[in-house]
């Protein structure tokens, strides 16, 4: 059976891995190029005083997965401060600070999450893939940026251009599975999160952030 990759337009239909070839161990990753922006807001002002460089920043993108249970109550965030959940069934592979320099850094993801399906905890019944903006530029201006679904055969089955996203959200869920049944069902709620980069400090308020947009968006949609 040929595979295809999907690109987001202006929907994208839920799916079943049991109807697809998909095997245990999924992938999610992010590609982007070299990206450096000017410093905005509050930087850029900070950038005028003495001592403080005003040279532009390159984006970092990073990768997380949030992990809730049947009620939508958080589990686990696994993301560059916590790489892997207690039984390792999700790995994050590290943090990369920038984007693609060379040819052979654009032939490997910057960014991946790794999900053994097989060995998730029982509590686990939705994995959300949010992606952040360190230093609070907009996602959309990574250069080629893409976020992939896939597994290790095939990583880059189903693909979200960053381009498709809105032009001022710096943190958006962008892939979620969901249990259902017997099976998992992979959506694409392009929810925008209207908050800034993943931290140690931020984590607590991104997560609250991250339930209360995702608990309103599945009353929304039944």
């Amino acid at each position: 059976m040929a595979h295809s990759t999907h690109v987001l337009k202006e929907y994208f239909d839920p799916i079943n891995l049991g109807e697809t070839q998909l095997g245990n161990t999924l992938t999610v990753g992010v590609n982007y190029h070299f990206t450096s922006l000017e410093k905005q807001g509050l930087a850029a002002l900070a950038a005028k005083l003495p001592m403080i460089s005003d040279a532009p920043v390159a984006m970092d993108v990073d990768l997380s997965c949030f992990v809730l249970d049947k009620k939508m109550s958080a589990i686990d965030v696994i993301w560059y401060g916590n790489l892997r959940n207690a039984n390792e069934s999700i790995r994050h592979q590290g943090d990369a600070l920038i984007g693609a320099k060379s040819f052979e850094d654009s032939l490997i993801q910057q960014e991946q999450i790794l999900i053994k399906l097989d060995k998730l905890p029982e509590r686990a019944h939705h994995l959300a893939f949010v992606l952040t903006s360190y230093h609070n530029q907009p996602l959309a201006k990574a250069d080629k940026g893409v976020i992939h679904f896939g597994d290790k055969e095939f990583p880059k089955l189903h693909s979200i251009s960053f381009e498709q996203i809105e032009p001022d959200c710096q943190s958006l869920i962008v892939w979620q599975l969901s249990r259902t049944h017997n099976d998992w069902q992979l959506t694409a709620p392009m929810i925008d999160l209207k908050l800034t980069k993943l931290s140690g400090k931020s984590l607590k308020k991104l997560t609250e952030t991250f339930i209360s947009q995702t608990q309103a968006a599945q009353a929304q949609r039944w």
